[in-house]
């Protein structure tokens, strides 16, 4: 049996039954397995290991109410709802102050078998009842403030977005700046290496015209008046300017292929732009549906509130009516006590004419005059008083139809008080479908967050790529203006100097 511990054994089996009775114990008892012959299952039962497998919430009330918190109004509901979801009935809440129960009758049990035995104990504490733990539904006031807070932080995000997006366009506008640069100084470097493929080529064609100008010369025997470059000088600096011309040409071919990076690196920066502005046109769809939703709840409760207040109305005006029922139906009573005592005045007068007329029979033709009269008197009196208790019939009736309505208004308020209940049930049920929808907003945004967070370290790590990238195709840049300036000197001295060179071939 659940909530009794195998090592407390038979007594407290036993006090479990003195507790509870064994009427209650048999009823309560539902064995767990298939079904056997009832003289094997009696002969072969352990009944303090028994198992309570499945009980109903009948079986059950009786055992656990008298423990449960008597001014709780929710605790039954709580142990009706523990049941209904599947869980042995030890392991609900009232199950466990079952245990704790029997644990602490035990403990009274065994102080005072000790002292009946000469060994007295201090009695233990009063019990303290655990009340069940229920959770507390977040009020409109809570759910409206944590929209506002989420709301305030989609404001964040978006001003993030947006000094990250201005932040990336001012990159871009840098990225382009440089790549325009770049542009330049490789038409620079085309320039430049044209110009120098031109100087070469006229070096060469005027070697050739000096090699034919020294096969077709003069042949003197006097020696020259300053060292000539020979031949294979002259081919060793043109393989040289080749060299140079090669290793240009690398470093242009360099050049193209970081401007290729830089181009790819630019393609994939736009591509995150857009991921990231897809998100928050995405993160924008959702805000805007969660406010149609809180909207739409909003509207319910004041639909619902409305049509309370509507039953609310009703139930005032019928009370108003039965109020006025009362009052009809005291002075309908009044009515009667007043012509019950005018009936009395109107039989008083008339044994007053009986004695008169029992007096006067010696007089007939006087007395009959008066008793004519008389009895005229009282026909119009029997009259009068036909017509006046008419009257209270029909007063009476309408009474009666007013109690039938005011029956009516009653049935009616029953009706509403029941549409009360009903709606303050669905209230509950929109108050749980709220608490499930935040803890989804809450878990996407959550997610968001994470994604964002992610998204901001790659950029941020995309970032300092691009910047070393570009500081090294800066410092790359520098080098090669170095390399050219340098060069250009080298070119300017060597065309200088072929200039010279080829003047005093010509004078020579």
């Amino acid at each position: 049996m659940h909530g009794i511990d195998d090592d407390e054994g038979d007594d407290a089996f036993r006090l479990f039954r003195a507790l509870i009775g064994q009427d209650q114990l048999v009823h309560s008892l539902v064995l767990s397995g298939d079904p056997v012959e009832a003289s094997s299952v009696w002969e072969n039962l352990d009944l303090p290991k028994t198992i309570l497998s499945s009980t109903s919430y009948d079986a059950c009330a009786g055992i656990m109410e008298p423990f449960l918190e008597p001014n709780h109004p929710r605790a039954p509901l709580l142990f009706q709802q523990e049941i209904a979801n599947g869980k042995h009935l030890g392991h609900t809440t009232a199950g466990l102050l079952f245990s704790e129960r029997l644990r602490y009758e035990r403990k009274i049990l065994e102080c005072a078998q000790a002292h009946i035995y000469g060994n007295p104990v201090s009695p233990p504490g009063p019990f303290p009842p655990k009340s069940p733990t229920l959770r507390r539904r977040p009020t409109s006031v809570s759910l409206t403030n944590e929209l506002n807070e989420t709301r305030n932080r989609i404001d964040d995000l978006q001003r993030a977005y947006a000094a990250l997006e201005s932040d990336s366009s001012e990159q871009v506008s840098q990225l382009e700046k440089s790549n325009r640069e770049l542009e330049s100084e490789k038409e620079e470097l085309r320039a430049e290496f044209d110009t120098l493929k031109d100087t070469l080529d006229e070096i060469q064609m005027k070697g050739a015209q000096e090699r034919v100008e020294t096969r077709g010369c003069f042949t003197q025997t006097e020696p020259l008046p300053e060292a000539k470059p020979t031949r294979e000088e002259l081919q060793n600096e043109v393989l040289e300017l080749k060299r140079q011309l090669d290793k240009a040409k690398q470093d242009e071919e360099n050049a193209m292929k970081q401007v290729a990076n830089l181009s790819k690196e630019l393609a994939s920066m736009k591509s995150s732009l857009t991921d990231a502005q897809k998100a928050n046109a995405e993160l924008k769809k959702k805000n805007g549906s969660l406010e149609k939703q809180v909207e739409t709840s909003a509207k319910t409760t004041e639909t619902k509130k409305e049509e309370a207040d509507k039953a609310k109305i009703e139930t005032t005006k019928a009370n108003l009516q039965l109020k006025s029922a009362k009052e009809d139906l005291e002075k309908v009573q009044r009515q009667l006590k007043d012509y019950a005592s005018s009936r009395a005045k109107i039989e008083e007068e008339r044994t007053k004419a009986i004695g008169v007329s029992e007096g006067l029979l010696k007089v007939k033709d006087g007395v009959e005059k008066q008793l004519v009269e008389v009895r005229s008197q009282a026909a119009t009196a029997k009259q009068q008083a036909a017509t006046e208790v008419g009257l209270l019939k029909e007063s009476l009736a309408e009474k009666e139809s007013q109690l039938r309505e005011i029956a009516r208004a009653a049935e009616t308020w029953a009706e509403a008080s029941a549409e009360a209940k009903r709606l303050k049930e669905e209230l509950e049920l929109l108050r749980d479908c709220t608490d499930a929808r935040e803890r989804e907003v809450r878990g996407d945004y959550q997610r968001l967050q994470v994604e964002f967070r992610r998204a901001n370290e790659q950029w941020e790590v995309e970032q300092a790529k691009f910047k070393t990238t570009i500081a090294s195709l800066s410092r790359a840049n520098e080098g090669v203006r170095d390399q050219l300036e340098v060069m250009t000197k080298v070119r300017d001295d060597e065309a200088n100097g072929y200039m010279k060179r080829i003047a005093e071939l010509e004078e020579w």
